[in-house]
């Protein structure tokens, strides 16, 4: 038999989730009707962005009410703990989520298949770059958030950050290599000596820039074989670079032919 201590919190957490369902509908009708979708572009909006939205807008109303639940005090901080946590994991998600769809909606504008390709490369090189170095900010910043939640956790880093001076000293000179490595990846998607298909000559062999992340490039070879060359290699070493200012290529043809033939008909 339900009494009025459990009808009230049933009541408060059902309003607040249909408060933000509504909410979560009306934000939906209001950038469908500004932005018009595709029927592909709504695809991604629903995956990307209005799935989560769904979960997160109802769980922050809960999480507005949440105080004035009837729980025990010493239940309390659990609770509130716990719906936090959930929080925090559908901000992260919804972050995520819109750094992906950002992106599909930027690089869409932008087609590779044409035969001048040189801005769309440029656009998707630092695109994809920025995505990867955004994921991982915002994982960094979910992971110590969720942490920092617990108070002995907290303590510990406190301490751990007061004496975190020598130690700062030994990770940098022990991850001297790997930090030079993203710094390079990161320096690569801005001043772009590479970009995204660009046509190249690395140790001898020629292909193209198939992927490029913060710590490795992939060149796709003429055989089909993939070269996978750390990102500080194209910043400390020299290679060929076809494409860099046009994606046009040049290359000599060589044509045997009889000593007779008519060389401006050839020509023409």
């Amino acid at each position: 038999m339900i009494t009025s201590t459990m009808l009230t919190p049933i009541i408060l957490i059902s309003v607040a989730a249909v408060l933000g369902i509504t909410l979560d509908i009306l934000i939906t009708r209001k950038v469908k009707n500004k932005i018009g979708f595709t029927p592909l572009s709504e695809t991604k909006y629903n995956k990307f962005w209005h799935t989560q939205f769904k979960v997160l807008l109802p769980l922050a109303a809960i999480i507005l009410v949440a105080p004035t639940l009837p729980v025990s005090p010493e239940n309390l901080p659990v609770v509130r703990r716990f719906l936090g946590i959930l929080f925090i994991c559908s901000a992260t998600w919804i972050a995520l989520s819109a750094v992906f769809l950002g992106r599909f909606f930027i690089l869409t504008r932008y087609d590779m298949s044409v035969s001048d390709n040189l801005d769309a490369r440029t656009v998707h090189t630092q695109v994809n770059v920025l995505v990867k170095i955004s994921v991982i900010i915002i994982i960094i910043l979910a992971s110590t958030s969720v942490i920092m939640m617990f108070d002995s956790i907290r303590q510990f880093g406190a301490s751990i950050l007061a004496s975190a001076g020598v130690l700062g000293i030994v990770i940098g000179f022990a991850a001297q290599r790997s930090i030079a490595t993203l710094l390079a990846g990161l320096q690569i998607a801005l001043t772009q000596p590479i970009r995204i298909d660009d046509v190249v000559i690395v140790e001898g062999e020629w292909g193209q820039i198939e992927e490029i992340t913060l710590t490795y490039i992939v060149v796709r070879i003429w055989d089909l074989r993939r070269l996978v060359v750390p990102t500080n290699y194209f910043l400390e070493k020299p290679f060929q670079n076809w494409t860099r200012t046009s994606a046009d290529l040049l290359a000599n043809a060589t044509i045997h032919v009889d000593y007779n033939i008519p060389v401006e008909n050839v020509r023409n």
